[in-house]
């Protein structure tokens, strides 16, 4: 355009064309202030308490003060050296090593989960946009899958600070190139980064189907308009969806017209918006068939244990919480001192700290038809934290849709153990099938 006025001589329109550009630019600049001018909110470093400290410490806390205590009386001993001295010394030494075992194990379990954490989320989870987390209630879908998705959200939201630089510094060559295509990437970027950056109280990229808490943060709401195109996604984040097949069933072929929006999502993930999708379902057959499709990764958890934790310290609280129902629950007596009963709580919030969850899981690759067949299977464990490295969700989040949960408890008791007639003929249904008979 200005080479066209240049040839025509008319200096004023191009001094005006000039101007446009440049008062394009600080509006550009002014539409996105996180990226031009604005620094990002500091956010507030969450205190961690006695408790927590202790709960991921503990192992590491009483070897060193063994320790401290322990070894200047050694040196004494052998100082001092007599044979007396030399059975104190190794009696010493062996009550030490006993103490240092659940060190050495809480160093494997540490090891361990750093790894996971730092190694595989990195290259193995943050490389597949799709995934899907099955398996029976209580097996880890939600708080595996949640812990996943809050890590790989840190790595996402450090990916979009960088690519929020790399386009900050190419930003008016981007502008001036007039390619639209080029433009719309870059405004997208920059109006997600703008988002996360505008709203401390978030945690960066990561939405979820159900509130996940970090400190004083929670995650982003997301919910299956999201997924089917009905409203817009930010970019490069991660997408939890708990129990997908409630909003995401299989259907015939004829009804799967109405998720025609997600199923392109699903298919373009990387395309539309570089975003991670972790969904959890108890059946992998249960969400729709484009789903299962494009699913990159089927991990069916079999369990999770508690490993790694302190014996001595869960063993005591077990002993002092059944002194205090024994106490004041079955004999009724007066509670005159609340020492016990808030050593008691203490001990609860240390034991939630302590330790490290054990994940066994099989991760199985399906071609996503109806009759599934596993190409590929092969069990597996990894280690994270006890405590998520402190993210907190509600294992119970759904339980308001209990149906009967507004009425009252109406139970019998049984009286004897064979059952009346009358409730094996209702259970059997004795005398639908004798009349049919006839």
């Amino acid at each position: 355009m200005l080479e066209k006025l240049k040839k025509k001589g008319n200096f004023k329109k191009i001094k005006q064309a000039r101007f446009n550009r440049k008062e394009y630019r600080r509006s550009f600049e002014a539409h996105y202030p996180y990226v031009f001018k604005k620094k990002l909110p500091e956010i507030p470093k969450e205190k961690t308490n006695l408790a927590t400290k202790l709960g991921r410490k503990f192992p590491l806390i009483v070897t060193g003060t063994l320790t401290i205590i322990t070894l200047p009386i050694i040196i004494n001993l052998l100082v001092r050296f007599t044979i007396r001295n030399l059975t104190f010394v190794i009696i010493s030494l062996i009550l030490f090593l006993l103490t240092l075992t659940p060190t050495i194990q809480w160093f494997y379990y540490k090891i361990r989960s750093n790894h996971y954490i730092n190694v595989t989320l990195k290259n193995t989870v943050l490389r597949v946009y799709i995934q899907l987390r099955d398996g029976n209630p209580g097996a880890g879908k939600s708080s595996g899958g949640g812990f996943d998705a809050h890590e790989v959200s840190k790595f996402l939201w450090e990916e979009l600070k960088f690519k929020v630089l790399l386009l900050k510094i190419n930003y008016k060559k981007i502008l001036n190139s007039n390619n639209q295509a080029k433009i719309n990437d870059m405004s997208y970027i920059f109006e997600s980064y703008s988002f996360w950056a505008s709203h401390p109280e978030a945690i960066p990229c990561l939405l979820s189907n159900i509130p996940f808490k970090v400190g004083n943060r929670f995650c982003g709401v997301v919910s299956f308009d999201f997924i089917a195109q009905l409203k817009k996604l930010p970019y490069n984040c991660v997408v939890f969806y708990d129990e997908l097949a409630v909003d995401c069933e299989a259907v015939l072929k004829k009804e799967q017209k109405k998720y025609d929006g997600s199923s392109e999502l699903f298919k373009f993930d990387r395309h539309f918006t570089e975003d991670r999708i972790i969904a959890t379902e108890q059946d992998r057959n249960s969400p729709n068939i484009n789903f299962r499709r494009c699913c990159g990764l089927n991990r069916r958890m079999q369990s999770q244990e508690w490993v790694g934790y302190s014996k001595f310290l869960n063993n005591l609280y077990e002993k002092l919480k059944s002194n205090i129902i024994k106490k004041y629950i079955e004999n009724q007596k007066p509670i005159k001192h609340t020492f016990k009963i808030k050593f008691a709580i203490f001990l609860a919030e240390v034991l939630k700290h302590n330790g490290f969850r054990k994940y066994n899981y099989v991760d199985s690759t399906t071609i996503g038809y109806g009759n599934e067949k596993v190409v590929k299977e092969k069990t597996f464990s990894y280690i994270i934290p006890t405590d998520l490295n402190g993210l907190e969700y509600d294992d119970r989040t759904f339980k308001e849709a209990y149906r009967a949960k507004d009425l009252k408890l109406d139970i019998e008791i049984y009286n004897d153990l064979i059952l009346s007639k009358d409730e094996i003929t209702r259970r059997f249904k004795i005398k639908e099938s004798i009349e049919k008979q006839k």
